[in-house]
């Protein structure tokens, strides 16, 4: 791999399945400037970019790697967990569905509460008569 730019790419590609947001948010880089490096409008990454992409607890890239290019990409591959994505999206789906859940049973009281309220103002109109 030829440059720390495509090195970079190739981890939001591999760990991130291309999503730039989410590589920039959890290195806590802005996008724009995660984008002007893969698309190559920066000829690299500033030490304290690269030093924040080393410092990612969940990817533990090798930074001989990442600076130069050789060795493998991630330390010691057999001691860590590859960064999984899914877990994640597993988890917001998760927290999506126990939030609809929520919104419709307030839906339903509200539903309730409306109806209850309309029963009282006919029954008031009613004695009002």
């Amino acid at each position: 791999m030829d440059s720390i730019n495509k090195r970079i790419q190739l981890i939001i590609d591999q760990y991130y399945n291309g999503n730039v947001t989410a590589f920039s948010r959890e290195v806590g880089v802005t996008q724009s400037t995660i984008r002007d490096i893969v698309s190559g409008r920066k000829n690299s990454p500033s030490s304290g970019t690269i030093e924040k992409i080393l410092n990612v607890n969940t990817l533990i890239i090798n930074s001989n790697w990442l600076l130069t290019g050789k060795g493998e990409m991630l330390k010691d591959e057999d001691k860590i967990e590859k960064h999984d994505p899914g877990g994640m999206i597993d988890y917001r789906d998760d927290l999506i569905k126990s939030l609809k859940g929520q919104v419709k049973l307030l839906e339903d009281k509200l539903e309730k509460y409306e109806s209850e309220k309309q029963s009282s103002e006919n029954g008031q109109k009613r004695k009002a008569s």
